[in-house]
């Protein structure tokens, strides 16, 4: 009879609590950033102070969001800042010019924080200068971690590359590859010197890839590496 009635007590504190919980509650639904706008040179607002500018943030709201983060970085010394519980958009925040930022934003309810579906990258303009940095070649295919068909010959690497001042842009590729994941790497090609955003590669079953793509516009150079695989035939 003991036993009974303390399962029972057990029961009702039970109900007690989880009443107490949010009922149902959705994830925040997907969103997208808008301004300032991916891969472009923002014009900063009002200088506030020297090499400071105010920046406005904006994104479409998410449903079900009761608040949101703001995550900024400076791409240059990856200092970040992040601005909470903010109500709605636009957010206006003081930067300093002549940087790249990337940008992402969060949104929360008091269940869930949902990560925008992007992060953008922006140029802060600043003085004149006479050359702007180059951005990192986006890999188009294969994607990192990707799992390719072994019955495939062969396949065409793609990517994109930008420049903030639309120079000239220059391109070097190196895929290498190897028999297991931490096993060594062979060289399979290394070529330079490409202008066209995309090259065929050889590639056998069961092997695992490194690619390397290099960007320059003669001046300035940046990088993207990823991984692929390849299945059993």
């Amino acid at each position: 009879m003991k036993r009974l009635v303390l399962n029972i007590l057990f029961i009702i504190l039970l109900s007690a609590c989880s009443t107490d919980l949010p009922q149902g509650v959705d994830p925040p639904g997907p969103f997208n950033l808008l301004l300032p706008e991916n891969q472009e040179i923002c014009e900063p607002g009002e200088n506030v102070n020297g090499p400071l500018a105010n920046v406005l943030f904006n994104w479409k709201e998410a449903q079900g969001a009761t608040s949101y983060n703001l995550e900024v970085v400076n791409a240059s010394t990856f200092q970040k800042e992040t601005f909470e519980d903010i109500l709605k958009p636009p957010f206006e925040k003081e930067l300093v010019r002549g940087e790249e930022y990337r940008w992402k934003v969060f949104a929360n309810n008091s269940l869930y924080t949902v990560e925008s579906m992007e992060t953008f990258i922006f140029y802060l303009r600043g003085d004149p200068i006479s050359n702007y940095t180059v951005l990192p070649p986006q890999v188009i295919y294969p994607k990192s971690g990707e799992s390719i068909s072994g019955s495939l010959s062969d396949i065409e690497l793609q990517w994109v590359g930008s420049d903030w001042d639309s120079d000239e842009l220059f391109y070097r590729i190196i895929v290498e590859y190897s028999s297991s994941p931490n096993g060594d790497y062979i060289t399979l090609i290394d070529i330079s010197d490409l202008q066209e955003t995309k090259y065929k590669i050889d590639i056998t079953p069961s092997t695992y890839y490194t690619w390397t793509i290099v960007v320059s516009d003669g001046q300035d150079s940046a990088d993207t590496t990823i991984n692929f695989t390849t299945t059993p035939n």
